[in-house]
């Protein structure tokens, strides 16, 4: 019995023992298991979030592709709208300048004509000259039934004998008298003309009240030019003329007045009766610039009428340079001529040349000098 007790109480213990390493190693195995477990937790957690982060840096390298994508498309779209401009551009100043250099080749042309009609002008009437040289033709001489030298005898008969009548002897007093006031007058020049003298003072209060009455008058150029002179014509289809004379410009703006001599000469075409004519003419432009109105080509156009006697009129219209301003003028000429009627327009050349230019002040002074001499 009692080695049955022993047998189970030994077995007793050691399943006691066994159960005791049992739980012991269980529990060992499930702490392992356990730790393990947090671990693999752990490094999965780790890597789950490096790969959602390299996911999050892709992202936005491909966004960042895609931005720089449509701004180079858009960069691209800028360069040729610019390229389009620059060669509308480029168009534009190839036609502007294909335009200039027609004007240019047109107004060259123009000249060209005025200067060739002008020759031809002058020419024919050379071979006019010649023809008539050419025929022994003279000019009637007026002056072959006049007695010149026994009216210049009876002129002097009645000089003396007026100079020894009571009127002779009166007017050589008065001349005497005359004299002495001249040289009292010299003597006061200064006062009356020298600088600010009581004539330049009352001349400036003057011509500032007239200045602000013809206001009316004056054109927005600010005056006018006068041209005057004589001039020689001759047409027959083809026609030219020449002319010389002087000028006067009154220039309101500046308080200035200008003169001198001018010259010109047209050429063109013509339709009516042909004739030959001389006389004066008188031209009046819309401005005071004489420089313009008097120097460089011109457009005349008109006509003529006459039959011994002759009246012409022209509308002058000047042909300066790109830029410069048009000037217009009216001119009538006077004088005589062969039966004739005809309208004509002409291309013509002129220069002004010997200009003084005063203000209105220094008028009476330069009238006194040239007068006193």
């Amino acid at each position: 019995m009692d080695a049955e007790q022993t047998r189970l109480n030994a077995m007793r213990a050691s399943e006691a023992v066994s159960q005791q390493a049992s739980k012991a190693v269980n529990a060992k195995l499930d702490a392992q298991l356990a730790n393990a477990s947090n671990t693999a937790m752990a490094n999965v957690a780790a890597e789950s979030q490096a790969q959602t982060e390299r996911m999050l840096q892709a992202l936005a390298y491909n966004r960042a592709l895609d931005l720089n994508e449509v701004e180079a498309a858009q960069s691209a779209n800028r360069t040729d709208q610019t390229l389009a401009r620059i060669e509308a551009v480029n168009a534009q100043s190839t036609a502007l300048h294909a335009q200039a250099n027609g004007m240019q080749q047109h107004f060259n042309a123009r000249v060209e004509y005025g200067q060739q009609s002008a020759a031809d002008a002058l020419q024919r009437g050379l071979n006019r000259g010649a023809y008539a040289a050419s025929k022994n033709y003279q000019s009637p001489d007026l002056m072959a039934d006049v007695d010149v030298e026994g009216y210049i005898n009876f002129r002097q008969e009645q000089r003396d004998a007026y100079e020894q009548s009571w009127v002779g002897k009166t007017k050589s007093a008065v001349s005497d008298f005359s004299a002495t006031i001249s040289d009292m007058v010299g003597s006061s020049y200064d006062f009356y003309f020298g600088d600010n003298g009581a004539f330049e003072k009352a001349f400036d209060v003057t011509t500032n009240a007239l200045n602000k009455w013809a206001q009316g008058f004056i054109p927005e150029s600010g005056g006018y030019t006068f041209a005057y002179g004589g001039a020689v014509a001759g047409d027959a289809g083809l026609s030219g003329s020449a002319a010389k004379g002087g000028y006067l410009s009154i220039d309101i703006n500046r308080g200035e007045l200008s003169f001198g001599d001018y010259w010109s000469s047209q050429a063109g075409s013509t339709v009516g009766i042909p004739g030959v004519d001389a006389g004066i003419e008188l031209t009046v432009f819309n401005s005071p610039d004489f420089t313009g109105a008097l120097d460089g080509m011109f457009n005349a156009t008109g006509g003529q009428a006459g039959a011994g006697a002759s009246f012409a009129y022209e509308k002058i219209t000047t042909m300066p340079s790109p830029g410069s301003t048009i000037i217009h003028g009216s001119q009538i000429t006077i004088g005589v001529t062969t039966p004739t009627a005809e309208v004509h327009t002409q291309f013509g050349y002129g220069e002004y040349y010997n200009n003084t230019t005063l203000k209105f002040a220094e008028v009476p002074q330069y009238l006194w000098e040239r007068l006193s001499k």
